[in-house]
């Protein structure tokens, strides 16, 4: 992988395309200890055979030291074959189901055709097992690398990516060979297991995921499980000591210690197993709404029963089984007289060590939440490889004149900070279909700024000037093959198809007036993008703003799902929060029965009832601030850690946890108060 260091780069620094000589170089420097293989990834392609044709995601032109690189599974022909001169082809069995209808077709011949109805004949090789679905690319169908091949399916055959294999030394030992004196660029090797997960590389077609996300997504949800698992331990323990009578008479009766745990075990694992169908249930019924948002069809997943599924449900299960357990020997171990006594065994200390547990594990549900949902609502976490900036474009707008476009190139770089630069084209540099009648060229009206815009460079001529008319053009290097260049020729400029991996194209420049303009195109930063779009929508008449690099676009809205899914797993601890202070209001209600009915015969109203219940809790939340507070701030502030452009911690995120874990104590203590008003208290002092 290169990198740019230049200061003044501005783009995504990292891209895979090395040029001819620094693949010679790299070559001869870890010959010893590397097998290296030029790949070009050729997209939008044709393969015939017969009458079968078959439109190809992706072809693969490689060196014949791929064989040795991948794991070819070969199932007919021989993958030796591939490099023994000529223009050969090793294919997946699906694609020899397509093209051939068999697997049985080493020896035939292919035609690959690019758009330009270029084309390239290819023997098949050899027949090989389709790689894992799930794999970060198509690897279906690589055709021998050569230049002639590559540059007639209009590819550039002097910049490709190196895939590579070693087993002799360690990354970081071959990394330092490939140290130079050129500070502009420096070289690394990136292993395939951090593809998803690592850079994100120019000309690279992995689509990546965000493992920071990943990792505080996977916390919230191990805080939900212990909530919701200190929830169910203290709620069971809550029903113990209302079971004395019960376990002294079974004592009495002669029952065995191993007999009482074995129905308490029962007990367990009967409500864990219907709660476990009622989860399943509800998950089937609700695989529409999580299908979008989770991108998983999990209806699929229950039914089909996932091995990794099935191991996570029962240890689930297990362990919630196993939990309130751990509270029974003192139970099963007491006397009858013990259990029979006036001294109820209540787990005080238990209780109070679950309660600060609980509403601890609750505010940090809540920091979670709001940290990684104002994290991930920075336009796109700026980890080390990733765009400064991105292209979006939208229809030309009716009224814009061509000095309207100008005082909107400068008007909106002198007061939007985040809009780099504006340009208008009659086509999409990525989808170009304006092919002249009887000609090969296609031909494309931009202004005066599409050079500097696209940051071109000029092969040889000048671009368009002041004075230039409609009559002159400017052609692209493919272009220059086509034309002969004639005097009407100012220039030939870059290909452009190269930065969106598209076949090459002859093509035409021309100046137009805005009639002939389709499409505006602004250049805009990456920090804040989703407020900039809003702006450029809003400015613009809410028009529809599109993104030219469709997988940044993938990123903005993998995003997304990420914040709505931390505002479900927020609103679930929520719930859950509540459902545990109200657990152990209720207990705590039902062990001051008799204080409350004195203090209330005293003449104590349902204020002073509520300020009762609230102070008794009040103590357990300053030591769960206490205790978790610290546990908080460093987590979150060792996930901000990883992000080069990350959010902070706010004073708010304190704040506001524990502002609602204190209402929710003193919401639910007034329930309470106000549920001993519609009780006996003749009754409650007699209990």
């Amino acid at each position: 992988v290169k990198r740019n260091n230049a200061e003044t780069f501005n783009g995504n620094r990292y891209s895979n395309k090395i040029s001819r000589d620094q693949f010679h170089r790299v070559d001869s420097l870890l010959t010893d200890s590397v097998s290296l293989a030029r790949v070009t990834i050729m997209n939008d392609l044709v393969a015939k055979a017969g009458n079968a044709v078959v439109s190809c995601e992706r072809i693969y032109a490689a060196d014949a030291r791929i064989t040795a690189i991948l794991s070819f599974n070969v199932l007919d022909g021989s993958a030796e074959d591939f490099g023994r001169g000529g223009q050969r082809a090793l294919i997946a069995e699906s694609q020899a189901e397509k093209l051939f209808g068999s697997i049985q077709v080493s020896g035939k011949d292919v035609w690959i055709i690019s758009p330009n109805d270029d084309s390239v004949a290819v023997t098949v090789a050899a027949v090989f097992k389709d790689f894992p679905s799930n794999s970060h690319e198509s690897l279906g169908f690589f055709i021998s690398f050569h230049d002639e091949s590559v540059r007639s399916l209009g590819f550039n055959h002097e910049e490709t990516a190196l895939y590579g294999r070693t087993h002799a030394l360690s990354i970081g030992a071959l990394e330092q060979r490939l140290k130079t004196n050129d500070d502009r660029f420096s070289y690394t090797l990136q292993p395939l297991t951090e593809i998803y997960f690592g850079t994100r590389v120019v000309g690279e077609e992995s689509v990546h995921g965000d493992e920071y996300s990943v990792l505080i997504l996977t916390c919230v949800t191990a805080l939900l499980l212990v909530l919701a698992l200190s929830n169910y331990v203290i709620l069971t323990t809550l029903s113990l000591p209302y079971r004395a009578k019960e376990l002294a008479i079974k004592k009495l009766a002669g029952t065995s210690h191993w007999h009482l745990v074995r129905n308490f075990l029962g007990e367990s694992l009967l409500i864990v197993s219907v709660s476990f169908v009622v989860g399943l249930v509800l998950l089937i019924a609700t695989a529409e709404f999580t299908r979008p948002l989770l991108e998983i069809d999990v209806r699929q997943l229950v039914i089909g029963w996932n091995a990794k599924f099935v191991l996570i449900c029962i240890s689930t299960v297990v362990v919630i089984t196993l939990a309130p357990l751990l509270l029974m020997p003192k139970f099963v171990g007491a006397s009858p007289t013990g259990l029979l006594g006036s001294a109820r065994i209540s787990f005080p200390r238990i209780k109070r060590v679950l309660t600060i547990v609980q509403l601890g594990v609750s505010m940090l549900v809540l920091v979670f939440s709001m940290v990684m949902k104002r994290q991930i609502n920075y336009s796109l976490v700026k980890e080390p490889g990733r765009n400064h900036d991105q292209i979006v474009y939208l229809d030309f707008p009716a009224d814009l004149t061509q000095e309207g476009l100008g005082r909107l190139r400068e008007g909106w770089r002198s007061f939007h900070p985040n809009i780099i630069d504006v340009l208008a084209t009659s086509h999409l540099p990525h989808s170009i279909t304006s092919k002249e009648i009887n000609s090969p060229f296609y031909t494309v009206s931009v202004d005066r700024m599409f050079t500097t815009f696209f940051d071109l460079n000029m092969v040889r001529g000048n671009w368009f000037g002041p004075n230039s008319t409609r009559n002159s053009i400017i052609v692209n290097e493919r272009g220059s093959r086509e034309v002969g260049e004639p005097q009407s020729v100012l220039g030939v400029v870059d290909d452009i198809s190269a930065q969106f991996n598209q076949p090459q194209k002859p093509l035409k420049f021309q100046i137009a007036d805005t009639k002939e303009y389709n499409y505006l195109f602004i250049r805009i930063l990456e920090v804040d993008i989703r407020r900039t779009v809003n702006f450029l929508s809003e400015t613009f008449g809410h028009t529809k703003i599109h993104f030219l690099n469709p997988r940044f676009e993938r990123w903005l809205q993998y995003q997304g799902r990420l914040n709505r899914v931390s505002n479900l797993l927020a609103i679930i601890g929520t719930v859950l929060s509540c459902l545990a202070i109200y657990g152990l209001s209720l207990s705590l209600v039902q062990e001051k029965t008799k204080q409350l009915a004195v203090h209330k015969i005293y003449g104590a109203n349902v204020i002073n009832i509520t300020l009762m219940l609230a102070k008794h809790f009040g103590k357990e939340v300053l030591v769960a601030v206490a205790l978790f507070g610290p546990v908080a701030y460093m987590l979150v502030t060792e996930l901000l850690r990883h992000f080069a452009y990350a959010t902070s911690f706010r004073w708010y995120d304190a704040v506001i946890p524990v502002a609602f874990s204190v209402g929710m104590v003193v919401g639910l203590s007034l329930v309470q108060s106000l549920g001993l008003n519609m009780r006996s208290l003749v009754l409650a002092l007699k209990r």
